[in-house]
């Protein structure tokens, strides 16, 4: 009975648990750092701080927005980076899939440069998913005369 008991307690405090979202980060070596330190240095956005990275998607957003709305002091070439970005960010910027092509559903859309790209997206008032395909390669080699010649090809897909 005691078992009965405690396993009872056990899957009430399971199931009762608050559920939290999870919150996601860009990674260091993102080029969006480098493009909102310069922003930084232009005065634009004189409150980020490169120190405390990664920072989520919805700050790098709020950082866009700041600049989109002060986009007459930066220069054409920064415009067509902010351009880019807002495209990476549209979703977090916009909470809507407008600038976002996904394999399955809009293949036509999939190769156009003003569409975020995945592989599956889905979002409703609850819940969204992205599915992205990550990969690299590596080639390497060495030669010498006392170790010869070596060579190595790695990939990874994730």
């Amino acid at each position: 009975m005691k078992k009965l008991y405690f396993l009872l307690i056990f899957v009430f405090i399971i199931l009762c648990n608050t559920s939290y979202s999870q919150v996601e980060l860009v990674p260091p070596n993102e080029q969006v750092y480098n493009y909102l330190q310069r922003m930084m240095a232009l005065k634009i956005i004189p409150e980020y701080n490169p120190a405390n990275i990664p920072v989520s998607r919805e700050t790098v957003a709020s950082f866009l927005r700041i600049i989109s709305e002060n986009s007459k002091k930066i220069s054409s070439t920064d415009k067509k980076l902010l351009k880019d970005y807002e495209v990476e960010f549209s979703y977090e910027l916009n909470k809507s899939l407008d600038k976002s092509a996904w394999l399955f559903k809009s293949f036509k859309k999939f190769f156009s440069d003003d569409k975020q790209k995945y592989l599956y997206a889905y979002s409703d008032t609850n819940a969204t998913l992205f599915l992205d395909g990550l990969g690299s390669i590596s080639h390497r080699e060495s030669r010498g005369d006392s170790i010869g010649r070596h060579k190595i090809t790695l990939g990874e897909l994730g």
